[in-house]
């Protein structure tokens, strides 16, 4: 090989054309990958800026001149509703029906249901992040007759065929990932269901 001092001008040439090609090829492998990350990060939206639930401050309750004072309706903010709210009437009647029909509700049987399936769902689209196995075995058992007609002579003879499926699907566009939080958002959305018909 001569030194590149006493190489031929063709020959340069042709090392730059070359050196240009990769150097396009190389932009357009970073460009390909770069796309690996399509897709917007969902981020929840801010709280409302408000203070109250109401438009105006609620007015205090009226109370009897003879009777004792009441004291001014207000919330509590950053409070949880309590799971018993009921509990607070001490009433044993009212909390017995309260917990026979939270036992043969409906609605919360099939809330509790649905919070399942869709954790399920989304369990199972995770599994599309590792690689797919599949096994197969059949077996059969046949009887080969014999190449003579005149003979009745057969001979019995096995086959046992035993396949192995293994497949795997990268997630270069980041479609599993977006189905991923799809169905997670789906069973947060149903266990905010169970709430709200836990506490109606």
């Amino acid at each position: 090989m001569n030194p590149p001092s006493l190489m031929a001008p063709d020959a340069k040439r042709s090392g730059r054309m070359a050196f240009r090609r990769w150097r396009a090829c190389a932009s357009v492998l970073a460009l390909a990958l770069g796309g690996c990350a399509v897709g917007p990060n969902f981020s929840p939206p801010a709280s409302p800026d408000v203070d109250r639930f109401t438009a105006s401050p609620l007015a205090a309750a009226a109370s009897d001149r003879e009777g004792p004072k009441v004291a001014s309706q207000h919330f509590v903010h950053g409070g949880e509703v309590a799971a018993k709210w009921w509990a607070a009437f001490r009433s044993q009647p009212l909390n017995d029906l309260i917990r026979m029909s939270v036992e043969h509700n409906p609605s919360l049987q099939s809330a509790e249901a649905a919070i399942k399936v869709a954790e399920f769902n989304a369990l199972a689209q995770r599994g599309l992040f590792f690689p797919q196995v599949g096994a197969n075995y059949t077996p059969s058992y046949n009887l080969e007759s014999a190449l003579n007609p005149n003979s009745n002579i057969t001979t019995p003879f096995g086959l046992h065929t035993v396949q192995l499926n293994i497949s795997f699907v990268p997630d270069v566009w980041g479609s599993n990932l977006r189905s991923v939080e799809s169905l997670d958002a789906t069973a947060e959305n149903q266990l905010f269901q169970l709430e709200a018909a836990y506490l109606a």
